[in-house]
C-alpha cells in the first residue's frame, strides 16, 4: 500500500512540475513574442527548438500578424505549419479587402473547396473572368469551368477562353474556339489553337489567310506546323525578306 500511495504521490510531483515549468515557458515566450514579430518570419531561427516548438512558435506569430492585420507574414507563419484552418481566415481577411486574387490563393493553399466555388461565382458574376478560372481550376469544378469558357468565348476573350478549353482538353470547343478567332481576325490565337488540336487542315488554312493579311512570320509558323514544306520553301524563297 505504501509503494502505491508513494508511486501516486511521485506521479503527482512530477505532473506539478511539468505544469510549472510548462507556465514558465508560456511566460518565457510571452516575453520574446514581440522581439520575434519585429524580425518578420524570415529572419526568425528556431532551430534551436524541437519540431513541435516550433509549429507552436509560429503558430503563435501567425496568431499575432493576424490579429495586427499583417497578412502577409501571417500567411508564411500558417504555411510553415500547413495550418489550413488559419490559412482559410487569412484568406477571408484578403477577401474583405477585395483582394480576391490572394483570397483565391490562400483558399487554394488550404484546400478548401467550398471556399473556392464561392469566390469562382463571385468573381464570375463581378465580371473577373481570370480570377474566377483560376478558382474554379483549384475546385475542378469542370462544369463552371466550362460555362466559364463558353461566356469567355461570347465575349471575345479568346486567350482566357483558350486556357479554360486547353485544361479541359475539351478539342471541339477548341476547333470553334480557333474558327471563331479566325473570325475575329485573332490569328495569334487561333495559331496556338490549332497547334495544340495539331489540326493540319485548319493550320493550312490559317497559313493562307496570314499570306492573304500580309502576315507573313504568322503564315510561315502555320504551314511550317502543317507540315506544307512546299508552299513554305515557296514563301521563304519568294516573300521572305
Amino acid at each position: 500500500m505504501d509503494a502505491i500511495i508513494n508511486s501516486v504521490v511521485s506521479n503527482l510531483v512530477t505532473e506539478a512540475q511539468r505544469t510549472i515549468e510548462q507556465k514558465d515557458a508560456n511566460e518565457s515566450f510571452k516575453q520574446i513574442l514581440p522581439s520575434l514579430i519585429s524580425k518578420g518570419i524570415d529572419r526568425v531561427d528556431l532551430s534551436m527548438f524541437t519540431p513541435e516548438m516550433r509549429v507552436g512558435i509560429l503558430n503563435s506569430m501567425g496568431e499575432e500578424y493576424l490579429r495586427k492585420g499583417n497578412l502577409e507574414e501571417a500567411e508564411k507563419a500558417f504555411v510553415l505549419t500547413s495550418n489550413e484552418a488559419k490559412l482559410v481566415e487569412v484568406g477571408d481577411d484578403y477577401n474583405r479587402l477585395c483582394d480576391y486574387s490572394k483570397a483565391i490563393e490562400l483558399y487554394k493553399l488550404s484546400g478548401n473547396n467550398g471556399r473556392l466555388l464561392t469566390m469562382g461565382k463571385k468573381c464570375m458574376k463581378d465580371g473577373r473572368l481570370k480570377d474566377a478560372i483560376i478558382a474554379f481550376d483549384a475546385a475542378n469544378d469542370r462544369e463552371s469551368l466550362l460555362s466559364i469558357g463558353c461566356a469567355c468565348m461570347d465575349k471575345g476573350r479568346f486567350d482566357l477562353a483558350y486556357s479554360v478549353f486547353n485544361a479541359l482538353e475539351d478539342n471541339f470547343r477548341l476547333c470553334k474556339l480557333g474558327d471563331a478567332c479566325i473570325k475575329e481576325q485573332d490569328y495569334d490565337t487561333a495559331l496556338h489553337v490549332f497547334k495544340k488540336i495539331d489540326d493540319k487542315t485548319k493550320l493550312n488554312i490559317l497559313g493562307e489567310i496570314c499570306v492573304k493579311n500580309y502576315k507573313l512570320n504568322l503564315a510561315l509558323e502555320a504551314f511550317g506546323l502543317a507540315e506544307n514544306f512546299s508552299i513554305l520553301k515557296f514563301l521563304k524563297e519568294n516573300l521572305a525578306s
